[in-house]
């Protein structure tokens, strides 16, 4: 055995000063998951459930039968399946479009602006403006 899991004695030690640490330092990443990645997945269980409001969302959540794929033939039997594909996938390339062109957009308008970044802060109307540069301000 390592001395670093090990006491004085030769016993392995249960929790230290470094695991409370580490913990404190792994809680917002967990707290993260938890909220973002395995919280949706109650979404993807509705899909298969004909959701009802019961009262709380649990007892919705339990309460509400399964259905199985019932809610996607009825969701692809509509007439309307068209217009709501076009607008979800529209919307999406919309979004992924200005999430990936604005920001790029900012930083070449930073990068060719002929002021200093640091001094844009205090002194704004002292800085050439070229090209793209005027969107700094």
């Amino acid at each position: 055995m390592s001395n670093e899991k090990t006491g004085r004695r030769g016993k392995k030690r249960i929790w230290g000063k470094d695991d409370t640490e580490l913990s404190l330092l792994a809680l917002p990443t967990t707290i993260w998951y938890l909220l973002f990645c395995f919280l949706p997945m109650f979404g993807i269980i509705i899909a298969f459930k004909n959701y009802k409001v019961y009262g709380g969302f649990l007892t919705s959540f339990i309460k509400s039968e399964w259905v199985g794929f019932n809610n996607f033939k009825f969701l692809f039997s509509s007439k309307d399946i068209w217009l709501i594909l076009r607008n979800t996938l529209g919307y999406n390339v919309i979004f992924i479009i200005l999430g990936i062109v604005a920001p790029v957009a900012a930083a070449i308008a930073v990068g060719v602006s002929d002021c200093d970044v640091h001094a844009l802060l205090p002194v704004l109307g002292r800085c050439k403006r070229t090209g793209l540069g005027i969107f700094v301000l």
